[in-house]
């Protein structure tokens, strides 16, 4: 059986920011360049992983912004690596909600691992209410505060 950990990246492994919601799509690429790392997070993860077959990075940063998102994570000041075995994005373009582009990458995980244990650490409510629904694991880093 496998055992799978999805963790968001905004706003749950790097710090929430009150302006994201103003963000132009020329600025992103300097918005995720300059994002600070959630480290009290970013532990409690690092921690709790040898307990999962992988770790995947579930974000709803578009495809076109995927080497800015790895160069930031091999940037982080940590003791120990952050082992990431994926990272899933939202295709270039598509313009629905994060909850809408995950629910369907969630789907799937549940018809292709639908034996797994699988954890989901998201700092939206709406998403980890969806996927209390589907029958995974829930953990909002909020309670890490």
């Amino acid at each position: 059986m496998h055992s799978l950990l999805f963790v968001d990246i905004d706003e749950t492994i790097t710090l929430p920011r009150p302006h994201m919601k103003l963000v132009t799509n020329q600025d992103w690429v300097h918005f995720y360049q300059n994002a600070l790392p959630n480290y009290p997070l970013i532990k409690f993860i690092q921690a709790v992983q040898p307990a999962f077959s992988a770790t995947i990075l579930c974000t709803g940063r578009e495809d076109r912004h995927y080497d800015v998102t790895v160069e930031w994570l091999n940037n982080l000041q940590l003791p120990k690596p952050f082992k990431v075995d994926r990272i899933r994005m939202r295709k270039n373009n598509d313009m629905r909600s994060n909850a809408d582009v995950k629910y369907e990458f969630y789907q799937g995980i549940k018809k292709s691992f639908y034996d797994s244990y699988v954890l989901v650490i998201d700092d939206n409510v709406k998403i980890l209410e969806m996927v209390k629904n589907l029958g995974f694991a829930t953990y909002d880093p909020k309670m890490l505060e």
